[in-house]
């Protein structure tokens, strides 16, 4: 994977980053505020005071800290504000951009620092976000960034893992025995720049471990559809409905690092959401044609080999032969803006579809 190459200034944005990091680390190692200290440890992630390799570290809850402590080092407020570590009030005022925050470093493939993410304390009040990630800046851009591709262990991993959070992707780390490449995107679905990046790393596969909730059931789709077709694309099913960093501290890394290795396929993922969503009262003939027509808006948009085993899937889940579905699937592609009001041209379901989509499953 190329090295980025930076201009003079963004070197200066990188150097205040790094002393940042520094910053941020003796804060959580100090012994005046146990407070972020015992939040990772009830986590399950107590390992991070002392391990450096993610080098966690805490932003004081001091409005200005960080910013003289970066000006004592010699940086101009010019630097401090295009590296996103301080940001502007409503009357021009500067102050810490992090404050009360457990902090990760977001690094680039050079292992350079170029922005953060933050957890806010758990009992902090207000109504900021519960992570706050840096803002574009020169240097950072969260549509490209990926927490944790410094962090790799080998060059060329045999299983990326995807996550949503900067926790999530450490706990996957940690329950796979450092065997996997984990990932976070930094505050945004994942894109089709991370995609590439991500296939650039030449993995076998890719699992992708996230939220197992509606929001999370959407990024599944996006980023399976950027990934299709560069690698295999699976699913985790995360055991409770819990994220995977819920998962290491409920149940511990072997039963999270089963649910990575177990993972499925993401296309049947990404179709099996549709049976979830539809809801139970939605049955009959016409319902039925219209959840498979959903569904098979997803379908059409996956490499082929894929497209023939939903074929197959769908034909077992929904009163339709495979010819029906593939005959249904050629006329979306064909005419895809002709049919948006075109009726469908399958006739009623051949047996009453109420049990399987009344149960929200598609085998």
């Amino acid at each position: 994977m190329s090295k980025p190459a930076y201009n003079s200034f963004q070197r200066q944005l990188i150097a205040a980053n790094e002393d940042a990091a520094a910053f941020f680390r003796r804060h959580l190692l100090g012994r005046v505020e146990p407070g972020p200290r015992l939040y990772l440890i009830e986590r399950g992630f107590g390992f991070l005071v002392e391990e450096s390799k993610w080098a966690a570290g805490y932003a004081p809850g001091t409005w200005v800290g960080l910013r003289n402590h970066l000006a004592g080092l010699g940086y101009s407020d010019d630097v401090m504000l295009a590296s996103g570590l301080l940001s502007t009030g409503a009357k021009g005022q500067m102050y810490d951009t992090f404050r009360d925050r457990v902090t990760l470093p977001v690094r680039d493939a050079a292992g350079h620092v170029i922005a953060f993410i933050a957890r806010k304390a758990p009992n902090a009040p207000g109504s900021s976000p519960k992570y706050l990630n840096t803002r574009r800046t020169e240097i950072f851009n969260k549509g490209t960034a990926l927490f944790g591709l410094s962090e790799l262990s080998t060059a060329v991993p045999e299983r990326v893992v995807v996550t949503e959070g900067p926790f999530d992707a450490i706990a996957a780390d940690l329950a796979t025995g450092g065997e996997t490449a984990a990932l976070a995107v930094c505050g945004t679905a994942l894109t089709a720049e991370h995609a590439s990046t991500i296939s650039q790393l030449g993995a076998k596969d890719v699992v992708l471990a996230f939220d197992p909730d509606a929001a999370g059931g959407r990024a599944i789709a996006c980023a399976f559809h950027h990934l299709a077709g560069t690698t295999d694309v699976l699913a985790a099913h995360l055991p409770s409905r819990l994220d995977p960093a819920g998962a290491l501290a409920a149940l511990g890394p072997t039963v999270l690092g089963q649910s990575i290795k177990r993972a499925r396929p993401a296309a049947d993922e990404v179709v099996d959401q549709h049976f979830r969503s539809w809801r139970s009262d939605q049955v009959g003939a016409e319902a039925t044609v219209c959840l498979l027509r959903e569904v098979l808006t997803d379908v059409r948009r996956m490499p082929k080999e894929q497209v023939a085993r939903q074929v197959a899937r769908l034909a077992e889940a929904l009163p339709f032969t495979p010819a029906q579905i593939t005959e249904e699937l050629v006329d979306l592609d064909d005419s895809k803006s002709a049919r948006t009001e075109a009726p469908s041209r399958l006739t009623a379901p051949l047996a009453p579809p109420e049990r399987k989509v009344a149960q929200g499953r598609c085998p």
